[in-house]
């Protein structure tokens, strides 16, 4: 008979116990997506630059940060200056990196830079040089980015001479 109570004993407290709730599965979580390249657009944003003053002619990162401010270029009007400004500017990102990369020896660097280069006839830079900021580091790299850039064209097949300025501006 003390074998049956225990064993019916046992069988009480075996259903008096709750059964345990089932742990539902969880989704693991989506990927990480890589951010989408801004393009240009007519809302100061140029390729995830944010313009900063009058007519899109200053540069800088989306946060607080060293800037770059685009001047008007001289030339010997055989191409429009318009379509120079826009060929340069295509390529800010690579010029502030220039600046950026030297910031971080040179924190208190500023001032501005002039490129000199000619645009052959057909649209490659021949030569392209720099001086005015003091900094051979950025001299130098702001020149090749100028360097690598295929202009249009010059109308009447001739060569353009170009002086084009940029003020750099740490944060």
């Amino acid at each position: 008979m003390k074998a049956s109570l225990l064993v019916g004993l046992a069988a009480c407290a075996a259903r008096a116990q709750p059964a345990p709730a089932p742990v539902a599965a969880q989704a693991p979580p989506p990927p990480p997506t890589a951010p989408a390249e801004p393009a240009p657009d007519d809302t100061g944003i140029y390729n995830g630059l944010i313009a900063e003053g009058s007519a899109d002619d200053t540069w800088s990162s989306p946060t607080p940060g060293p800037t770059v401010a685009v001047g008007q270029p001289t030339s010997n009007a055989a191409l429009d200056k318009a379509i120079i400004r826009r060929y340069v500017k295509h390529d800010i990102q690579k010029i502030q990196a220039c600046y950026e990369n030297e910031l971080n020896t040179t924190p208190k660097l500023a001032g501005t830079l002039t490129v000199t280069f000619l645009i052959d006839r057909d649209g490659t830079v021949a030569s392209a040089s720099a001086s005015g900021l003091g900094n051979a580091n950025v001299e130098t790299c702001v020149a090749a980015v100028i360097k690598a850039i295929v202009f249009p064209k010059p109308k009447g097949g001739g060569s353009i001479q170009v002086n084009y300025p940029f003020t750099f501006r740490p944060a």
